[in-house]
């Protein structure tokens, strides 16, 4: 996060946790499905976007891990890291690769 020592990830079982430099946990999210990628910190570390692989992209706060945004529902599964692009207009864009044979352009 962005003002302190914090390290984010996803796991299997579904959760979202984020530990600080000491192992404590800091908050936790359940996305209800395998998370098999990394999650991409945008807006200045101030947001996480989370893919899940039952298609669902989260966005959440990286100070507190509470969605920011609903969450997008892609049509296939979603094991690729997301990548941010730049954006000309308002909002960041991502792009992210789908089992529907699809990589997406989405404004976050």
């Amino acid at each position: 996060t962005r003002d302190k020592t914090t390290i984010v990830f996803g796991s299997h079982d579904g959760f979202i946790r984020c530990v600080n430099i000491d192992g404590g946990i800091e908050w936790t999210f359940n996305t209800n499905a395998a998370i098999l990628s990394t999650p991409l910190a945008v807006d200045n570390f101030k947001r996480l976007i989370i893919p899940t692989s039952a298609g669902a992209i989260y966005s959440l706060s990286s100070d507190t891990g509470l969605e920011d945004k609903e969450p997008l529902q892609l049509d296939g599964e979603i094991f690729s890291s997301p990548c941010a692009g730049i954006s000309h207009c308002e909002g960041t864009e991502i792009y992210v690769g789908c089992r529907d044979s699809c990589i997406y352009k989405i404004r976050v």
